[in-house]
């Protein structure tokens, strides 16, 4: 239920915000990180923390950590309130991010759950280079 719920309101936003797909790579403003409005950077760094920080050792530790991912996921997306090129920007790094974190939250294995952390994790170092 939890993961219709996610799956709407992420549906909802992309169409709210008039997001069209873009399979162009992440680019700097011009030779900058762009600024992500603080209502929504909020919970971008919530998540790079949860992740910087998780010591997890078992499956269910992972999976706590997945939920409480898309738990902020949900919130970022509901409070997009960004426009222009910096939103376009964000969604070419949030769209796969996004993935990585549904594909963490089905792992059924801690060496499955593993590995797609490890791909969390290093998702904020694209991030790190592109925004602010």
């Amino acid at each position: 239920m939890k993961n219709l719920i996610l799956f709407f309101t992420i549906t909802f936003f992309f169409l709210s915000c008039g997001h069209k797909h873009d399979d162009s790579p992440l680019v700097l403003d011009n030779g900058q990180k762009w600024t992500i409005i603080s209502s929504m950077d909020v919970y971008l760094q919530e998540m790079e923390d949860l992740v910087t920080n998780f010591k997890g050792e078992n499956l269910e530790d992972h999976q706590e950590l997945a939920k409480e991912l898309k738990d902020n996921i949900g919130l970022l997306t509901s409070n997009c309130t960004m426009k222009g090129q910096a939103h376009d920007e964000l969604h070419k790094w949030l769209l796969p991010y996004i993935e990585l974190v549904d594909n963490y939250s089905k792992a059924d294995s801690k060496q499955a759950a593993a590995r797609h952390f490890a791909k969390v994790k290093s998702s904020f170092e694209a991030y790190n280079k592109y925004f602010k």
